[in-house]
């Protein structure tokens, strides 16, 4: 092709017409001129189709771990609720009704665990810590996580870390009346059919379950520690996850769209 232009020029040069060659070059320009956009326009859709498998992959990394932390958060809010509810029998307890010494012991210790929520999406972080924002064309998705991203380190700083000063406070003083060591046997003893563990079972502790019911302190960090769970519960159901499930159902639209 280069070839062939070439032999025109010349051919064009030795008629010494400068009218024709003029008109000549003018379109020899515009052809290159048409080349380079249509090689520019060729190489923006190859980048297009790129960006567009790109930030395909993204979102779907994203689903599967905004899903993994629906996952994580219902068990949460499933355990959470248990804890209050075995908080309000060992307040019973501690209020005179007959409960067992057994199931006691094994409220006492697990309730005083904490069940803390914490979001684990390594895609986003890796979009937000390399700069690639811009790789997500869905403006609202972006909000709505940056949204929940924000509200989880918010009430880190503030909802857990009261709930854990609680929950501290309830455990030091229920380890003045039960040995500390009666959690790992309580850990692997229980199960999920039978999560109560018999007295008998383990072993040569110190257990005071009369000395606990009788402190009248016992009463007030019980009914602290069940608030802490009935809040938690609350904060999860009410608040964690209705923005999880906005997060996943704008995901979902976005794929259906594609």
């Amino acid at each position: 092709m280069i070839k062939f232009f070439r032999q025109i020029r010349y051919k064009l040069m030795g008629e010494q017409n400068t009218a024709r060659y003029l008109k000549y070059a003018i379109g020899e320009i515009i052809l290159v001129v048409i080349g380079i956009l249509i090689a520019l326009s060729i190489n923006n859709w190859n980048e297009k189709l790129k960006e567009n498998k790109k930030e395909a992959y993204f979102i779907d990394e994203l689903q599967k771990e905004f899903i993994n932390d629906s996952l994580t958060l219902q068990r949460l809010i499933f355990l959470s609720n248990i804890k209050a509810e075995e908080g309000k029998i060992v307040k019973e307890f501690l209020l005179g009704q007959p409960v067992s010494k057994d199931s006691i012991i094994s409220m006492v210790f697990f309730n005083g665990r904490f069940l803390e929520f914490e979001s684990f999406t390594p895609t986003y972080d890796e979009i937000i810590a390399t700069g690639q924002q811009s790789i997500i064309k869905n403006d609202s998705l972006k909000t709505l996580i940056k949204a929940f991203k924000d509200q989880g380190s918010f009430y880190k700083r503030f909802l857990y870390d009261e709930c854990m000063t609680i929950k501290q406070q309830y455990n030091l003083h229920a380890y003045k009346y039960f040995e500390r060591s009666i959690l790992p046997e309580l850990w692997e003893n229980a199960t999920k059919e039978n999560p109560v563990v018999d007295i008998d079972a383990l072993g040569d502790y110190m257990i005071d379950v009369e000395g606990y019911k009788k402190d009248s302190k016992s009463l007030y960090y019980v009914t602290m520690n069940t608030g802490v769970d009935m809040d938690l519960n609350r904060f999860y159901k009410t608040v964690v996850m209705p923005d999880l499930e906005l997060i996943l159902k704008k995901i979902r639209d976005i794929k259906s769209k594609t």
